[in-house]
């Protein structure tokens, strides 16, 4: 179930596209627009993961609400991208020949605040005690490298990532 309660919420940032239609279609139609709402809630619950932060949030908490925010400022970016609101002098932008477009303005805004996962503990933490399970320690002063921070590309296998260092050969009657 995504963050916002329903798509008219999620394209809050977007108030230019009205209310999406199947019937009489519009630019982008309903079902369109659903798609694009489910992939961008689908986007934000990947981020969380990677960065150990459960999606599933208490109802009406903080962390719910940061969540809600972020997708709405996606899925808000990416209909105005289907409209069409891309280039220069396109819908919302700002100056002439910029191509700041409002779409670029909000997709970024919500990259922004996805992109802190990454590099901002305390926005975790946060979120984890709002009401979100971790796979992370909720103390700031425990940590483990293999938990917090850990690079989910890692690989752990030798050989790969991990230098293999074979063991050391001792013959029989050698000294040690």
């Amino acid at each position: 179930m995504a963050f916002n309660a329903s798509i008219a919420i999620a394209q809050s940032h977007a108030p230019q596209l009205g209310t999406l239609s199947d019937s009489p279609a519009t630019t982008p139609t309903a079902t369109q627009g659903a798609f694009i709402w489910a992939r961008a809630y689908d986007y934000i619950r990947v981020c969380l993961k990677r960065a150990g932060v459960s999606s599933s949030f208490t109802a009406a908490s903080a962390g719910a609400g940061w969540a809600a925010e972020c997708e709405a400022l996606l899925t808000s970016g990416r209909l105005l991208e289907a409209k069409g609101s891309v280039g220069v002098r396109a819908q919302g932008s700002r100056a002439a020949g910029s191509g700041d477009t409002t779409a670029k303005r909000l997709i970024d805004a919500a990259m922004t605040m996805l992109g802190e996962l990454k590099t901002d503990r305390g926005l975790r933490e946060a979120l984890i005690a709002d009401g979100a399970a971790d796979s992370l320690p909720v103390s700031g002063w425990a940590s483990s490298d293999w938990s917090d921070g850990k690079d989910p590309d890692w690989n752990d296998t030798f050989g790969q990532d991990r230098p293999y260092v074979p063991p050391a050969t001792i013959y029989d009657g050698e000294a040690l």
